[in-house]
């Protein structure tokens, strides 16, 4: 009987914790928005788009690039990464805008020979305008978080801080990048340019 008790008590607290709008299904934390399994908070499964087997040139701020599933498919990496120099030219729209892309790496010979990729993020004002982070993404959905910067940086982010790519990512592998607003931003209407 008391073993009934504390399971009824258990399970009305994840109820509650439910309605609050925490997910029971994904253990990420709350309010993110990404969780640690690949579902939004809401418990909905997010389903990233399959980036091409094409080299990736530019990089577009191709909007709607809000969430993981709209992400822009950029295909391999097998150079830089270009962005800000094509349009849509990249931007940070408002004080809360995310852009999402997706890319594929190339085998492991092709990723060791990736010496002079970055993933350096900047552009010009003086203010912390950008966030990056970086997922591996399987089946469709985000598997884990690999890297983030967040530096308060006035001028650039470097997701690589010195490393090589071998170091940061595996071979044959899809990723998603999460350009985001830095927290606090205040554009003032104007959006924020940024490049690679």
């Amino acid at each position: 009987m008391r073993r009934n008790a504390i399971l009824l008590a258990l399970l009305a607290s994840a109820s509650i914790r439910c309605a609050e709008g925490d997910s029971l299904m994904d253990a990420g934390p709350p309010d993110t928005g990404i969780a640690d399994a690949g579902a939004l908070d809401s418990g909905v499964e997010t389903q990233i788009p399959t980036p091409p087997m094409t080299i990736a040139a530019e990089w577009p701020d191709t909007e709607p690039n809000d969430t993981p599933e709209q992400a822009v498919p950029v295909g391999v990496i097998e150079e830089a990464v270009w962005m800000g120099f094509s349009m849509p030219l990249n931007a940070i729209n408002d004080d809360d805008d995310v852009d999402f892309y997706v890319f594929r790496t190339p085998d492991a010979e092709g990723l060791m020979r990736l010496t002079e990729v970055s993933f350096i993020v900047c552009w010009q004002g003086g203010l912390d305008l950008v966030d990056l982070a970086l997922y591996r993404v399987e089946e469709g959905r985000i598997a884990e978080t690999v890297r983030e910067a967040a530096t308060q940086s006035p001028n650039c982010e470097d997701l690589m801080a010195g490393m090589q790519p071998s170091e940061l990512l595996s071979p044959e592998s899809i990723y998603l990048l999460e350009v985001r607003a830095a927290p606090g931003l205040m554009l003032g209407g104007s959006p924020g340019l940024y490049e690679a």
